[in-house]
């Protein structure tokens, strides 16, 4: 109806379109830098924006969202009227407004500054976020102590906050956690997002004694002791808090 008052014709109305397309597509371009799609299906799209008038722009955003599979869809403003947060009510879960004024009026009167925002700052923006993430997401490696008993064995912890599962090597009688090939397997074993914990169930002057490298008990109380150490451990705890633990 608007674009009908407005005495804008069909053609008008698909040039429009096209130029806006083209900026669209030029921008997700420079801001992804490369980086593919974040995909939606069962996660929580949180849409935001400087402000809400019609209201028209969120539902569009709000109908994006549900078509990639998101699971649940909140839009969050700083301000819009009463009348456009009940409107989206019925298209995303949950709308939240800092400021619902009944005169709005234009948006930028609720803002000291209301310039635009460039390309570079967005991006400069972006880039600042990923660094940080991804130092957060870094494995912390570090030469663990296990106490068992009256001896302490020696062991190599690396986790991260991802992190889903634990892997333990409890490697046989002729190998150690310097051994290369288990230091590589728990590599790659971290590559693919699971913690691990390369340990030896022997001290130095007990392997030294053949009789221990083949002592089930004794290896077995060892191993049963450090699981039950490696839950209490705080950098370990992400993988173990609400999950089924694999070992």
């Amino acid at each position: 109806m608007e674009v009908a008052l407005s005495g804008a014709d069909r053609g008008f109305v698909r040039l429009v379109e096209r130029r806006e397309r083209a900026e669209l597509e030029r921008r997700v371009r420079s801001y992804r830098g490369g980086r593919s799609m974040i995909g939606l299906a069962g996660k929580t799209a949180l849409i935001v924006d400087d402000g809400i008038a019609t209201g028209s722009t969120a539902e569009a955003a709000c109908a994006v969202a549900l078509a990639h599979g998101a699971q649940r869809v909140v839009v969050a403003v700083p301000v819009a009227p009463p009348e456009a947060v009940r409107a989206l009510s019925s298209h995303a879960d949950e709308v939240v407004s800092v400021d619902t004024p009944a005169n709005l009026g234009a948006i930028g009167f609720s803002y000291h500054d209301f310039s635009p925002t460039s390309d570079a700052e967005v991006i400069s923006i972006i880039l600042h976020e990923a660094h940080i993430a991804a130092e957060a997401a870094m494995p912390t490696i570090r030469h663990v102590a296990i106490p068992v008993g009256d001896a302490t064995l020696r062991g190599l912890l690396t986790a991260a906050p991802a992190s889903t599962s634990i892997v333990v090597f409890a490697h046989g009688s002729g190998s150690s956690m310097d051994g290369p090939r288990n230091l590589h397997v728990a590599a790659r074993l971290n590559d693919a997002g699971h913690a691990t914990l390369v340990f030896d169930r022997l001290t130095g002057a007990e392997r030294a004694d053949r009789r221990n490298v083949f002592d089930i008990p004794l290896l077995g109380r060892r191993l049963t002791a450090t699981t039950r150490w490696l839950r209490s451990q705080p950098d370990a705890a992400p993988t173990w808090s609400g999950r089924s633990s694999q070992l």
